[in-house]
């Protein structure tokens, strides 16, 4: 790593689990300003979402919402990654208007 490059990569995890139970909609996930989405993946009861961040750049409140196949997207939104679990495909999509 050169020095001076400040840029790591950190995940994020959202629990699906919490979604069923608590019939929330979306999901704040505080991030890096300027962070770059990189790609999403499944583990276990989890979507997983990564990102190029500078740790240093001060944080912002992104909101972020798990769609399932045949379901509405909600307005306002830009599509992130697909995610699949057994025999579910669940689709991130990110807020527009948050940012």
């Amino acid at each position: 790593m050169r020095k001076g490059n400040k840029r790591t990569i950190w995940k994020y995890e959202i629990d699906l689990e919490a979604f069923a139970f608590t019939g929330r909609e979306f999901t704040l996930i505080s991030i890096p300003q300027g962070a770059k989405y990189l790609t999403t993946a499944s583990k276990r009861n989890d979507i997983i979402l990564w990102f190029e961040v500078d740790p240093d750049a001060q944080k912002e409140q992104r909101v972020f919402f798990v769609v399932g196949t045949g379901q509405a997207i909600p307005k306002d939104t830009t599509y992130v990654g697909t995610a699949f679990m057994g025999a579910y495909v669940w689709h991130v999509y990110e807020a527009t208007n948050a940012r």
